[in-house]
Order: structure tokens, then sequence, then C-alpha cells
């Protein structure tokens, strides 16, 4: 289908975009799809139309990703020694592609949540799970996490779905599964997470809003001295009701002597 261009005027005179005419001209016409081919007039535009359009396409899809704003990551402070948050992590395509996938899984029901997923088609998961988990370590590792582990590292993953009413009881993941900080790759619905103060001088607790595409990780302090959970009727933060949907995470820790699932190479 032709797009008829609009007026593009310029000092420097230009060739017709068809290629069979001759024409020179100031003013010329701009398809409006890809907005870089020109035209003397809409004649010649229809006329090559037939050739435009296999790249036309192409260029139109091109000026829309450089249009489009880059998704910039950005941590957020938080009342939690040892607990960073980092939002937009995870690109819109590789978040979606990982849901599509995570959603044809068959996980076995764990006490308020999934885990142990497998899949049918392994090939389509693996595709999108290689991607995924390269874009993620590329990040982690121009962010200085894992510095100080001992190279060459592997690290365990664990993936874990949420039902809208999904809960996790209130825990410090055990160091016998997971010897150090433990990241967490948040997926598909916001989710509210309780950090409760295991120190025996002062208790504390703290909501932490947790939106999907975000990482977050559990180090230092938070990892030792301060448990966690989710609970299952939470939907507002801050007195803000939000919608809880289905929630896949990424989990990925240094392996504790105990831990037998899969490992990666960091």
């Amino acid at each position: 289908m032709l797009e008829i261009g609009s007026v593009s005027s310029s000092l420097v005179s230009r060739q017709c975009g068809n290629p069979s005419c001759d024409k020179i001209y100031k003013t010329l016409l701009k398809c409006t799809r890809c907005r870089l081919q020109v035209y003397c007039g809409i004649d010649c535009q229809k006329a090559d139309w037939p050739n435009h359009k296999k790249i036309c396409k192409l260029k139109a899809e091109d000026l829309k990703k450089k249009s489009e704003p880059t998704n910039s990551f950005v941590e957020k402070t938080t009342p939690i020694p040892g607990l960073r948050l980092i939002e937009n992590f995870i690109s819109n395509d590789l978040h979606n592609r990982f849901i599509e996938q995570m959603a044809k899984g068959l996980p076995e029901k764990n006490n308020g949540h999934f885990d142990g997923y497998e899949f049918e088609d392994n090939e389509a998961f693996e595709k999108v799970f290689n991607e995924l988990t390269k874009d993620i370590f590329t990040k982690l590792k121009s962010l200085n996490f894992f510095a100080n582990e001992r190279k060459p590292l592997q690290l365990a993953c664990t993936l874990i779905g949420y039902e809208k009413d999904g809960f996790i009881t209130k825990h410090i993941d055990s160091p016998l599964l997971s010897r150090g900080d433990v990241i967490v790759i948040s997926f598909k619905s916001p989710v509210v997470v309780n950090f409760y103060s295991e120190k025996k001088i002062e208790k504390q607790q703290h909501k932490i809003f947790i939106p999907p595409k975000s990482m977050y990780c559990i180090s230092g302090e938070a990892r030792y001295e301060w448990s966690h959970a989710i609970l299952s009727n939470e939907d507002s933060y801050n007195s803000k009701k939000f919608e809880r949907d289905k929630r896949y995470v990424a989990l990925f820790t240094p392996p504790g002597p105990l831990y037998t699932g899969e490992l990666i190479d960091y």
C-alpha cells in the first residue's frame, strides 16, 4: 500500500527517488512510512512503490527502533543494608519472551508457589533463557556483582512461579543451598517483599515494592540478619492499591554444598 508523503524542502537540489526520473528538485515528497525516500511527485512515488516497498518496511522498523527511548535501569535506595534494588533491569522484549516461555512450563507445586520447572519444548525455552542469562550476567558484571567470588564462577539457578495470591513464608535463604549473594529477577507482576530484622537488640520491618523487570540483590546484612516473606493477600504499598498477577522469578546465587540443581557459567 502506497503511503503519500509529506513535503520536504531543502536548499540543496536532490534527485527524485524514482530511478526512471532524472529530474532534480528542491521540494520533494517524503515517504511517511520510512521518512527516508523522497520523490518529485505522487506519480513517481506510485511508480516506484513496487521496488521501494521491499525495503521501506525494514527502514521503517529501523527508524522506529532508533526513535524508541532506551531502557536504562535505575537503582533505588533501600533502608536495608546489603539490599540493592535496580528497576528496568530487563528489556521489554526479553521480559515478554521469557514470560511466554514460563507460561508453558510444567512446574511442581510448593507451599504458596511453584518450582521444579520442566518444558515440553526445551529448545524454545533454552533459546530465550540463554539470551536472557547472557544479558543479565553482562549487566551484573558491569556493576561488579560477584566480584569477590573465586573465578571461574558457576551460579545456581532456580525458577519460581507465583499465582496471583501466591506467597513465600518468612525465611532466611539457607547457606547450605546458597553460599553467597542472592540475585532475584522479577517478571510480570509487581509484588511487595517484607523484610524483618532478626537482630535481638533492634527489631525492624520494611516493605519493599518490586516492579516487574526489576533485579534485587540480597547480600551482607540483608542476607544473613534479615528474613523476608511475600504475603498472599498484600496488594497495596504506601496505601496505594496495585494489581497483582501471576509472577515469575529467576534466582541466581553461588551454590551451597547441598545444592544439586542446574549450574550456569557466569
